[in-house]
């Protein structure tokens, strides 16, 4: 992401992978997935219980696959 000219945010990625000894997916880096980092920096909120890619609508684009 660039302002003014210049690197505001790096390249990001988040990895989502199931871990059997926890049966839950989880995410590296840890905290908050790259999606949401951007989409924060572009100005959207997160509305009560979802995160910002929810709150524009598009979790039910989301896949894992």
């Amino acid at each position: 992401m660039f302002e003014n000219s210049k690197i505001k945010i790096k390249p990001l990625k988040t990895e989502t992978f199931w871990d059997e000894k926890t049966n839950s997916f989880c995410h590296k880096p840890e905290g908050e997935k790259a999606i949401n980092i951007v989409l924060k920096e572009l100005g959207v909120y997160k509305e009560k219980g979802r995160d910002e890619f929810d709150s524009i609508g598009l979790g039910s684009l989301r896949r894992m696959d």
